[in-house]
């Protein structure tokens, strides 16, 4: 028994010192960091699930370590120890909601943003951020303010080049739930596919030359008489994921 112990504590030390030092047991490919759209609340699914599954992608290869009710202060403390923790390829941020919500301001809410962005990539991580959905209330205060944000989302990802998925724009006020801040089943359903067709155009503009891309923007992703799944399944026959 007192052997046990001993080997029960030689593990517990070396794997604390693995961790310690940034090595990571959990590998994964992709780290869906965010709020409640991410993590899901009282029944709402959130977009993981759907993302997960238009990707082909299997149980450990995303890691939702999203958070009911963050903000971004409080993202940007745990940010850097997610993706130490899991050491994934990319990590897909959307946060926001919640600071728009209690008032923050909205240059600040881009910059917190902005420097997780900072640390993905200093940590050798590709971060993916997406624009957040319109909220509304009775007055449209929280809709022109989400508006806001978004445009200095784009701003900020020009300026200091990180990959920007514009959802907000395929996000109609019908695809919000009557609490008018999550989205429906159908909305959440919308955003994952978009996330997957801009990382998909990512990376087809990786792999290949510009006449190739423009061919590919032609034929599948800009033609009108293809539907999203057709798309879908089109993108899957030219792209192993996991290379």
């Amino acid at each position: 028994m007192k052997k046990y112990k001993i080997f029960c504590l030689c593990i517990f030390f070396f794997v604390f010192i693995l961790v310690k030092n940034g090595y990571s047991l959990y590998l994964t490919d992709f780290v869906a960091f965010g709020d409640s759209h991410t993590s899901g609340v009282y029944g709402i699914k959130g977009y993981v699930d759907d993302f997960k599954n238009l990707m082909g992608l299997e149980y450990n290869d995303i890691y939702n370590p999203g958070i009911w009710g963050e903000n971004t202060f409080q993202g940007y403390y745990r940010f850097k120890s997610v993706l130490v923790y899991r050491k994934p390829k990319y990590v897909v941020i959307l946060e926001g909601a919640n600071d728009i919500n209690r008032g923050f301001t909205i240059n600040g809410i881009a910059i917190r943003i902005y420097y997780m962005t900072n640390i993905a990539k200093r940590l050798g991580v590709l971060p993916i951020v997406m624009t957040i959905p319109r909220m509304y209330n009775r007055n449209g205060i929280y809709a022109s303010r989400v508006d806001l944000l978004n445009y200095y989302l784009k701003i900020y990802s020009v300026r200091y080049n990180f990959l920007l998925v514009d959802v907000s724009k395929y996000i109609g006020k019908e695809l919000i739930d009557s609490g008018g801040v999550h989205l429906t089943d159908s909305g959440y359903r919308i955003m994952a596919q978009q996330l997957y067709f801009d990382i998909a155009r990512f990376y087809f503009s990786k792999l290949t030359s510009t006449e190739k891309i423009n061919q590919i923007n032609d034929d599948v992703f800009n033609n009108q008489n293809l539907s999203d799944d057709e798309k879908i399944d089109i993108i899957r026959r030219i792209i192993i994921w996991n290379d």
